[in-house]
């Protein structure tokens, strides 16, 4: 799952359709979390997401928080 013109800096999260965190990995260091940070040129890469449908990426908590439209990752497959 890639996002672009974000925010850099902005710490982001993957939910599945549950709303529940994925685990996802990160570069350039192979980082596995649950979020990671936007880079300075916009862009966020969560990388080996099992392939579904209703993944979100949400930024921000509480009052403040920012939840995308639904998106499917396609199976490697």
């Amino acid at each position: 799952v890639m996002v672009q013109d974000a925010a850099p800096g902005t710490d982001l999260r993957l939910v599945d359709a549950d709303g529940q965190g994925v685990d996802a990995w990160f570069a350039p260091l192979g980082t596995e979390s649950t979020s990671g940070t936007v880079d300075d040129e916009g862009l966020l890469g969560f990388g080996r997401v099992p392939g579904g449908e209703g993944y979100r990426v949400v930024a921000g908590t509480g009052d403040e928080v920012q939840v995308s439209e639904p998106i499917t990752v396609l199976a490697r497959d």
